[in-house]
């Protein structure tokens, strides 16, 4: 009975610490999260790119929200701009089911534009504009990246001799 009645209050014991445990790592996911979003918010990009890794990897669950932030911290940040696209492109089929799938797609040619991915960036322009860009600013926008991007294939087909 004693036997028992100790089994009882260790594993009590245990599952109290874990249920704690638990608890505290949802407070601390929560507090580096807000943080991470301020520094978003206030174009710290590289505070903002530390915090969302660190989220990534207390809490692989979210990883497609996190791989595309972290995908928006390299490519607004210019640190790495093939880490960009890479993160963008693994957040993809999350992210094209959003509310913002139009500025998913706007990211996903910017970073293929910044790694001279052309063509690439044209069709994720393209995307961006055939699910119905609501912002005007961003659709000229939009329109002017695909006008850059074709002057841009242009100009490399026929490279200078210096």
């Amino acid at each position: 009975m004693k036997t028992r009645l100790i089994l009882v209050l260790i594993f009590s014991f245990f599952v109290f610490n874990l249920d704690a445990q638990t608890k505290i790592k949802k407070r601390d996911i929560n507090r580096i999260n807000d943080q991470a979003e301020e520094a978003f918010y206030n174009e710290d990009y590289r505070k903002a790119l530390s915090l969302y890794q660190q989220l990534f990897q207390m809490n692989p669950e979210g990883s497609d929200y996190y791989n595309y932030q972290i995908a928006l911290c390299y490519l607004y940040s210019n640190i790495d701009n093939e880490k960009a696209m890479t993160y963008i492109d693994m957040a993809k089929e999350s992210m094209a089911e959003t509310p913002v799938t139009d500025f998913y797609y706007y990211n996903l040619g910017k970073s293929y534009h910044l790694n001279n991915k052309y063509e690439d960036a044209i069709n994720s322009y393209q995307q961006a504009l055939d699910i119905g860009v609501e912002d005007d600013e961003l659709k000229k926008e939009i329109e002017m990246q695909i006008r850059i991007c074709r002057n841009a294939i242009e100009i490399t087909k026929k490279p200078l001799e210096v």
